[in-house]
């Protein structure tokens, strides 16, 4: 029986915020508080070189040999130790000669996530990197690596100098098939530039559909559909599915994410998934959204198309204000270690940046940093952290959707009067 894997490529993204809370001044001390002393576990120079190791992690997993060179020095050294039969063997060699191999070998892509980390920074200019880490391909562990990494900061970048890790195979009785790591393996391989390293989580007669597309039946055929998608989205980020939240939690996805983004706890009666729920009953209904260059009323149109890289949700300007208010002030994500990494910055290929994180772009209004994300209709939401007030704006005429610019801009003004 043929086998389908209908992939979802679905990233949500949190896009919400608010007006200012009514808490207690009392409140707002204990939450500082709070804040300040989780933060210190790990401080923003480690986070940064967490992120760092883990994209190149990933990079390396898909072989991607040009994101790999923009992360490491060109002098760098790769040293590798291995034991098999209780007999260790040793290889070093440049990166350049490591690029030179992979150029000339048959691949198979793997996932490596990082267990646990010790981290020693040296005056803000070496750091020294320990991150044992478990190596899967298709979902199965195959081996421990310790991995070592020495970085160095040049012109304000953190650099690889030197890689180096122990290699060591696992027990058979480790090796058992993970269904959450098998679909984030196959999600980061999206992102490798490699379409034959997507069909290779497939059988021979595997089945891809994408949305609403055609079917491709093959492994050749799937790898010329990751092959249009990846020539046409060069920059494209894969995020696993909500497949993978329902088969581990056993509820429905948007029962998964009300609970875990508070919904119901913070009252956002307004809020909610079209097509995936039932509206409330005293839900408000959606709003007529036009674009009149091309005569589209977006009423009618089946919601669902949203769900792909959009999120998917329906709310109100004041409840996604409030979300997005609750957000960045720790009431939905109360570790600030795991909010801070909303704000992992996305380096592009060509290495320009764009201050954009993970769903969200950094801005400036009047002099006052923004966090925010806009949206093709001519929506707007933006957290200022100086001033702890968030702002959304809904324009629902998309041939005057620049006013979700001037709208903030105007709204600060007021503020500072």
């Amino acid at each position: 029986m043929k086998r389908t894997l209908r992939n979802i490529l679905l990233s949500f993204v949190v896009i919400f915020s608010l007006f200012i809370s009514c808490q207690s001044n009392q409140d707002k001390t204990i939450l500082t508080e709070k804040v300040i002393e989780e933060v210190k576990t790990l401080n923003p120079e480690e986070q940064e070189i967490i992120a760092i190791v883990e994209k190149f992690l990933m990079v390396a997993g898909n072989y991607d040999l040009q994101a790999m060179d923009f992360l490491i020095l060109d002098k760098a050294n790769l040293g590798i130790s291995i034991v098999r039969d209780g007999i260790w063997k040793n290889s070093v060699s440049t990166i350049g000669e490591y690029f030179e191999r992979v150029n000339h070998s048959e691949l198979q892509p793997y996932y490596e996530p990082v267990n646990e980390y010790k981290i020693l920074i040296n005056k803000g200019q070496i750091a020294f990197v320990w991150a044992d880490a478990t190596l899967y391909r298709y979902g199965v562990p195959r081996t421990n690596n310790i991995n070592n990494f020495t970085l160095i900061k040049e012109d304000g970048e953190w650099k690889f100098i030197n890689l180096s890790f122990t290699n060591t195979r696992l027990p058979e009785e480790l090796k058992k098939f993970d269904l959450e790591v098998f679909a984030r393996s196959y999600a980061q391989e999206w992102c490798s530039q490699r379409p034959n390293f997507v069909s290779y989580f497939f059988s021979e007669d595997g089945v891809l559909q994408i949305n609403d597309g055609s079917s491709a039946e093959g492994t050749e055929a799937i790898a010329n559909v990751a092959k249009g998608f990846m020539e046409a989205f060069p920059d494209m980020v894969v995020s696993m599915d909500s497949v993978i939240i329902e088969g581990v939690t056993n509820k429905p996805f948007y029962e998964v994410m009300r609970e875990l983004l508070r919904y119901d706890e913070l009252d956002f009666t307004d809020t909610w998934f079209p097509t995936l729920e039932e509206k409330g009953e005293n839900t408000k209904t959606l709003i007529h959204q036009y674009w009149g260059a091309k005569g589209w009323d977006t009423y009618n149109r089946d919601n669902s198309w949203d769900l792909y890289g959009g999120g998917g949700t329906a709310t109100t300007t004041k409840e996604i204000a409030r979300f997005y208010y609750n957000l960045f002030t720790g009431k939905i994500i109360e570790d600030p270690n795991i909010l801070n990494l909303i704000l992992t910055e996305i380096n592009t290929k060509d290495g320009s940046g764009a201050n954009y994180f993970l769903g969200v772009s950094e801005g400036n209004v009047r002099g006052y940093k923004s966090y925010g994300h806009g949206g093709f209709w001519g929506t707007n939401v933006l957290y200022f952290p100086e001033i702890k007030t968030s702002i959304a704006v809904f324009v629902s005429e998309r041939d005057y959707s620049a006013l979700r610019q001037e709208i903030p801009y105007r709204i600060i003004g007021i503020l500072n009067k």
